[in-house]
């Protein structure tokens, strides 16, 4: 849980010149958001789209899966304005309040030039 901002965060080292986007759950933004920083500091150009519906998924998820659903602490309170928690680390955020517009800086169209993958490129 909470893996999708640092995915994209190491997606976007290793292809600079591709446009790498995060969507990523409220949950779990809220246990990665200090890398927010890190993204600022390397100048890491990330889109990050954080669904906001105020609980934990994944751990909603396996108590439903596992123990029968008691919900037991899936909740998220205080309730957490992402976007003023960008402003500090200057991170540009907005917010969109409905699911058909997405925020104003957010371009429209935008061409993205997929690299296939191939063991022979990998530098491990």
């Amino acid at each position: 849980m909470g893996c999708g901002l640092p995915y994209a965060l190491a997606a976007q080292i290793a292809f600079p010149e591709s446009v790498c986007v995060a969507f990523v759950g409220d949950g779990g933004f809220t246990m990665v958001m200090g890398e927010l920083p890190t993204a600022v500091k390397y100048n890491l150009p990330v889109k990050i789209f954080i669904i906001k519906n105020d609980t934990l998924g994944q751990i909603k998820w396996e108590q439903l899966a596992f123990l029968g659903n008691p919900e037991f602490g899936c909740d998220l309170s205080p309730n957490i304005d992402f976007v003023k928690f960008a402003k500090p680390v200057e991170w540009p955020g907005s917010a969109s309040t409905t699911r058909h517009s997405a925020p104003p800086s957010f371009p429209r169209r935008r061409l993205i030039k997929v690299r296939p993958w191939s063991s022979a490129s990998s530098t491990l």
